[in-house]
């Protein structure tokens, strides 16, 4: 079971996810944000993605940077999956 390091706080919001890694190129998935904090978030996706998956995420939130992560754990959560995404490098504390 993947164990975070750092704190996260409930978040509303959404981010774009756009895979990187060779399998899924390219592919845009379309993430309904449930929580954030400075190394990684949790979302709320339709489908199952991979753990492993490298991602660029943009974010519906202006104060928020586009980032580089991965998928570190997908788990059932309802009808949908929790997507929990480990940021390559932590977010800076907001001014």
């Amino acid at each position: 079971m993947h164990q975070r390091n750092s704190n996260r706080w409930p978040q509303t919001g959404t981010a774009s996810a756009m895979c990187l890694s060779a399998d899924l190129f390219g592919q845009i998935f379309e993430l309904d944000l449930l929580d954030l904090g400075p190394g990684g978030m949790g979302a709320r996706h339709e489908f199952w993605i991979e753990p492993g998956t490298q991602v660029t995420l943009g974010f519906s939130m202006a104060f928020l940077p586009a980032q580089q992560g991965v998928v570190v754990a997908c788990t059932p959560m309802g009808q949908n999956f929790r997507v929990a995404i480990r940021f390559e490098e932590a977010l800076a504390q907001a001014a």
